[in-house]
């Protein structure tokens, strides 16, 4: 009730992002080893997304894109959570791509039009050579 009084109880929310080299009970004991007077559990864990860059698939993606840009198309892997993961658990390749853009989810988020414009040309090209052949 008071600022400089010891409570007693504390709680703790930890935003523990894993990969697929990473599980989430190996997590969870990895934190209660070192937090050994602590009561550890883990809620809203959904599954990690992973794609290999060397698929079909994505290889595909990436020689449209090559084509339409004129450029090299460089994979990286990235941190936050998307619905594609509810996808790659069963075996269904995931790409995640986007115009050039910054600020994302804060009152300075930008895209860069000409970008997107790119982001569509390439987008298009690609569905046009899976659906037309």
């Amino acid at each position: 009730t008071a600022t400089n009084q010891v409570p007693d109880l504390a709680t703790c929310t930890l935003d523990i992002r894993r990969t697929e080299s990473t599980s989430r009970d190996a997590i969870v004991a990895k934190v209660s080893e070192l937090a050994t007077e602590c009561e550890v559990d883990a809620f809203n864990s959904g599954p990690e997304s992973f794609t290999d860059p060397a698929h079909p698939d994505v290889q595909r993606f990436a020689a449209v894109a090559r084509r339409e840009l004129g450029r090299e198309i460089a994979f990286t892997r990235s941190h936050g959570a998307h619905d594609g993961r509810y996808f790659t658990v069963h075996g269904i390749p995931v790409l995640v791509s986007r115009p050039t853009s910054g600020g994302q989810h804060g009152p300075e988020e930008w895209v860069d039009l000409a970008s997107l414009a790119d982001f569509h040309r390439c987008y298009r090209a690609f569905l046009a050579e899976v659906f037309e052949g």
